[in-house]
């Protein structure tokens, strides 16, 4: 269970590194990974200690925060594509349009 988490919260994280300057098709797939984790990682998420005692309390909200940060991260990058902001190359060098 641990392991599960600690996964996703790197997977995140690697999401959110400001050094990849991720491109359109890499927030589409970082849009499509997330959709795929979100709904099992939270299904692990409990309010109640006795169920999963590693998912309640703090470790469940924590979990709940870096979801919803993943999410927001993503919905940022879908919106400054869409409206056809500054697209970053995906080669890290950023800047491309």
């Amino acid at each position: 269970m641990k392991k599960v988490v600690a996964l996703a919260l790197v997977a995140c994280f690697l999401s959110a590194c400001p050094t990849l300057h991720p491109g359109e098709a890499y927030v589409k797939a970082d849009r499509d990974t997330f959709e795929a984790v979100n709904p099992v990682l939270r299904a692990l998420i409990t309010p109640t200690p006795d169920d999963d005692p590693d998912l309640s309390g703090v470790n469940g909200r924590a979990l709940e925060l870096v979801l919803d940060s993943w999410d927001k991260r993503i919905a940022t990058a879908e919106k400054i594509i869409e409206e056809g902001g500054v697209t970053p190359s995906a080669s890290g060098t950023g800047g491309g349009e």
